[in-house]
């Protein structure tokens, strides 16, 4: 048992050792065929599908219309429109539909077919060119219908020969032949006429037409001139004249209470044997004044609550424009006459002033007012006033107005001239004259003409009807809305759903940078005292002071607490007047101070250079404006007005022509 057992393992062992041998010389003596050609063949089927697929597809009306224009078609639109199943590789895979594509493409004497397949195994194109004999049938096929014409009517000429011809048949040896004329029936077939096209082209042809006329910068246009106003400013020193001027300042005169003696003598140092006290007049009463009340703030919760709301979503507009059919219509008009005026600087003249409020001014000087001769300060009123927040006695104040002068002016024309946009005069009779067209028209070999271009109502029907016209550019628009939401969830298409927190607060607070806290900010007063109480309102605090104002009767002297006058026994009290607080001032029997001054003034004029010279007193000058002109040629500007003309042809090609896509039967 064991010996047959051991001779079973190693006759297995040589037998497999034999196997693997003879497989070693089996791929030595029989290589694995090269599957490249095969693959190759593969990929050029695919690519030759899609190239006569293409060629099948784009028949004229598919084809590109103008030189240079493409057309393309992925595998993936030819598959959608079941022109071809999808294109499997060696490898068992499908080729890629979007990377693989066919595109055609317009040159001027034919047309380019490139044919691109992208697959896992290769990516490669082919290019192939065709013309006429490819898509141009019914042209081909007229040509077609010419040559058979022809050939079948040399053929029939050639049997009316070879009919009408003498044979003489030459024996080919001494016996006598015979030889019968036999006559073969010649059948004649002739094609049916073919069906004649001509087809539609369309050419657009542009000129160049009379638009507006132009002037330089600075220049306004008149008519076909362009005219520009200088204005020249001419200085020239004013004459000085010297004269005398008497001026008299009048002021109200100090006025002081004094105390007298029997003979009328000022007692100036009353003794106090010769004195007596007397209570003096007093009375209560409240000055009132605004202090900043004092700010507190106080914080709290604001209150939270989700709410749904419904907004409006946002409304993005798209627009497709394609240019709208013109119609060009030329119109005619009769020549008009074209006059040029003078134009001259009005004579400016001041006819009238006024003081006019400026600002005001509050003082507590008593003598400000002031009178010169294009301002003034004039006194108002005059007011008291606490002299600090804290203090107990008041302050008199002066409130001036101060006022400038305004002048008004006009303008005159000389004789011979009308007023021309205000300060300017226009020349009653025109200067020149000339024939022109009116405006808008060109002239063009003696008359005017002007070509306009309008837009009819079906302007846009080639397009279709969701192309509206625009009329004031010429084109025709199709709008597209889309709405989304930047934030929610769109709803009735329009509409946008947002689910928010809000925070809010109760009244009297308003809301913080921090939207979940609300803040209010109340304001307080100082502690009333016996003297003063305050008022809050709003951010202010109306203080009212009480104070005792004390006064005693002329005659007497104010003791230093207020309260006590004194009084010279014997005596009375007198009204005095002086011009102390005005030195150089003369006091009058009206108890008024006046100063007298005589002085040298020398005053200016323009009137030695005539009228329409302004003078400048700061300068001492004499201004005057001159209106110089500079009249030029206009230029004309020329717009690009094009239109379509249209013809038909039985040419498959028109140099200088697009095909329109429409053809018709000949009859």
């Amino acid at each position: 048992m064991e010996e047959r057992r051991g001779l079973s393992i190693k006759g297995l062992l040589i037998r497999l050792i034999l196997i693997i041998i003879f497989i070693f010389l089996l791929i030595w003596l029989f290589p694995m065929p090269d599957l490249k050609p095969l693959n190759n063949q593969i990929f050029s089927d695919n690519l030759d599908r899609m190239k006569d697929v293409a060629k099948s597809y784009y028949t004229v009306e598919r084809l590109p219309k103008n030189i240079n224009d493409s057309k393309k078609m992925t595998l993936q639109e030819m598959i959608d429109n079941k022109l071809i199943l999808p294109l499997m590789d060696s490898n068992g895979k499908y080729c890629s539909n979007d990377d693989s594509f066919v595109e055609i493409t317009k040159l001027e004497d034919e047309y380019v077919i490139k044919v691109y397949l992208s697959c896992s195994d290769k990516q490669d194109y082919i290019i192939e060119h065709f013309g006429c004999y490819d898509i141009c049938s019914d042209t081909c096929k007229m040509l077609e219908t010419t040559t058979t014409k022809e050939i079948e009517e040399t053929r029939r000429t050639s049997l009316k020969n070879t009919t009408n011809r003498k044979t003489t048949y030459k024996p080919t040896t001494s016996r006598r032949t015979t030889y019968k004329k036999t006559t073969v029936p010649t059948k004649i077939t002739t094609k049916p006429t073919k069906k004649v096209y001509e087809y539609e082209y369309v050419q657009n042809v542009c000129t160049e037409e009379f638009d507006k006329y132009i002037c330089p910068t600075g220049y306004t246009l008149v008519e076909d001139s362009c005219i520009k106003d200088t204005a020249k400013t001419i200085v020239k020193d004013a004459v000085g004249k010297t004269t005398t001027v008497t001026s008299t300042d009048t002021k109200k005169a100090d006025e002081k209470t004094i105390i007298v003696d029997e003979n009328g003598n000022e007692v100036t140092n009353p003794g106090s044997g010769d004195t007596e006290i007397i209570g003096a007049t007093c009375e209560v009463k409240y000055i009132t004044s605004t202090i900043d009340a004092t700010p507190s703030t106080t914080t709290i919760n604001a209150t939270k609550k989700t709410v749904t709301k419904t907004l409006t979503a946002d409304k993005t507009t798209s627009y497709d424009v394609k240019p709208a059919v013109a119609t060009t219509k030329t119109t005619t008009a009769d020549y008009i006459t074209s006059n040029s005026y003078d134009i001259i600087t009005a004579t400016k003249t001041a006819t009238s002033s006024k003081w006019v409020y400026d600002y005001t001014t509050i003082s507590t000087s008593s003598n400000l007012a002031y009178v010169k001769e294009n301002e003034k300060l004039e006194y108002e009123s005059s007011f008291e006033e606490l002299e600090c927040a804290s203090c107990f006695t008041t302050v008199k104040k002066y409130k001036y107005y101060h006022y400038t002068k305004k002048y008004t002016y006009s303008y005159t024309c000389p004789s011979g001239y009308s007023e021309y946009n205000t300060s300017y005069c226009k020349s009653n009779t025109p200067s020149g004259s000339s024939k022109v067209c009116p405006s808008g028209y060109t002239d063009s070999n003696g008359k005017c003409t002007k070509k306009e271009t309008y837009y009819a109502s079906n302007a846009c029907s080639s397009y279709g009807s969701d192309y509206k016209l625009n009329s004031s550019n010429g084109t025709c628009v199709k709008t597209s809305d889309k709405y989304s939401c930047s934030k929610g969830t769109l709803t009735n298409g329009k509409y946008c759903n947002v689910t928010e927190v809000e925070y809010s607060c109760p009244s009297g607070y308003d809301k913080t940078n921090d939207r979940t806290k609300c803040s209010a900010t109340t304001y307080s007063c100082p502690p009333n005292t016996s003297i003063r109480t305050y008022t809050l309102n709003g951010t202010k605090c109306t203080q009212k002071l009480k104070v005792n104002v004390c006064t005693c009767p002329a005659g007497t002297t104010q003791t230093e607490d207020k309260k006590s006058c004194i009084k010279k026994k014997g005596t009375t009290t007198k009204t005095v007047y002086s011009c102390d607080s005005y030195p150089g001032y003369t006091l009058t029997d009206t108890n008024k101070c006046v100063k007298t001054t005589t002085t040298t003034k020398t005053v200016y004029s323009c009137d030695s250079y005539g009228a329409g010279y302004l003078l400048d007193e700061a300068k001492k000058t004499c201004t005057t404006t001159v209106n110089e002109r500079d009249t030029v040629k206009a230029t004309k500007s020329y717009r690009k007005v094009c239109h379509q003309n249209y013809m038909w042809s039985t040419k498959t090609e028109v140099d200088g022509w697009t095909y329109t896509g429409n053809k018709r039967e000949l009859n």
